[in-house]
């Protein structure tokens, strides 16, 4: 049986996610069931009376050219020990992108917690779709030594005005996971309990950048360094690195032929017509007939034909592409769609951005 769960399995999930995710401290669990754990949100899939499987579905926002979709993140997927190796997982997951569509949600995505699930995520339909690089900051470029700006770690005080630029960045950037001013308070509290701090940097009172620093194995990495212009960046990582007494800084960017990339996450189409729909009003001169096939999504197995703006379903057995539904979602989110090919160039390649989601 699968069902949603209900208040009397929090403290079961509590336990079942210390002993599925070992390397997190009871103090992470105990903050995470507090700020964003949802009893709404939480599928169980039960065996013998006992919850077996159990995954969370995190609502977000995402950027999708001008529309801004409902998604799904998956967290805390996790099956108990005595459980395992029977299949439930596939099943509570395909349960789940049933119950994304009746909630509007188009597109789900994830973060595997181990690189050895990638593959088990792809026989599920999920494919990679965001990675990303980390660079050494260069000391030489950011010599700036002077004071003229405000250069702080993040109080309370300043979350309003930190969100707001947070907001106004991340808004303009097409394929992006948005968060709410509550995702933004808890992502800055995650950051200064557990191994992190933020910083902001003010010019005249107003907040012209922002940024998580996380101490990883004597590393110190920045991730989501916001600054309007070059000359707002050059004086944050300076400052940075004054901060940190000239340490090695590295920093998150998106990858790149110049560097090495690493998988962050994984998306997948839940509502093909939908997001479809969308790709093809972008794109009103795109003209042509693709095939999907999804084997957890029936209703996603159509043959769509994408001209003049429009979609419009058929059975034509002529094709331009047939594409499986992970295929499907690198095309539709433009990951490294310019190494496909001319075929492929009607899908423009673009940035899908995910980052400090609780993973």
């Amino acid at each position: 049986m699968i069902a949603y769960a209900a208040d009397a399995h929090k403290q079961a999930l509590m336990n079942i996610w210390k002993t599925a995710f070992p390397a997190d401290s009871d103090a992470f669990v105990d903050f995470y069931f507090e700020k964003k754990y949802c009893k709404e949100n939480t599928l169980l899939l039960f065996k013998d009376d006992e919850i077996a499987s159990c995954l969370q579905m995190l609502p977000y926002k995402m950027t999708y050219y001008k529309e801004r979709i409902d998604t799904a993140y998956i967290s805390g997927a996790a099956t108990v020990p005595a459980y395992q190796n029977q299949g439930l997982m596939q099943n509570l997951l395909a349960h789940s992108f049933v119950e994304m569509r009746k909630r509007g949600e188009a597109v789900t995505t994830l973060i595997p917690q181990t690189h050895t699930l990638i593959d088990f995520y792809k026989k599920m339909g999920y494919a990679p779709c965001f990675d990303y690089k980390i660079i050494p900051v260069n000391f030489e470029e950011y010599l700036i030594s002077s004071d003229k700006m405000l250069f702080k770690e993040f109080e309370p005080a300043d979350l309003h005005a930190a969100y707001s630029f947070y907001k106004r960045h991340f808004h303009r950037k097409n394929i992006c996971i948005q968060k709410t001013p509550v995702d933004f308070s808890i992502m800055v509290q995650a950051c200064q309990k557990f191994d992190g701090e933020v910083y902001v940097l003010k010019d005249r009172g107003e907040v012209m950048g922002l940024c998580f620093c996380f101490f990883d194995n004597g590393k110190i990495i920045v991730k989501d360094r916001i600054t309007e212009t070059k000359y707002y960046k050059e004086y944050f990582f300076s400052k940075l690195m004054q901060k940190y007494n000239n340490q090695p800084i590295f920093m998150h960017a998106f990858a790149s032929h110049s560097h090495p990339s690493e998988l962050l996450g994984m998306a997948r189409i839940v509502n093909v017509k939908k997001i479809l729909k969308i790709f093809a009003q972008t794109y009103p001169r795109a003209a042509f007939i693709i095939k999907i096939n999804d084997e957890h999504v029936l209703r996603n197995n159509v043959t769509m034909v994408v001209s003049h703006g429009r979609i419009v379903e058929t059975e034509s057995q002529t094709v331009d592409f047939e594409v499986s539904i992970g295929e499907l979602t690198q095309l539709l989110l433009g990951y490294q769609t310019k190494i496909l090919g001319e075929k492929y160039a009607v899908f423009p390649q673009l940035h899908p951005y995910m980052s400090l989601m609780l993973e």
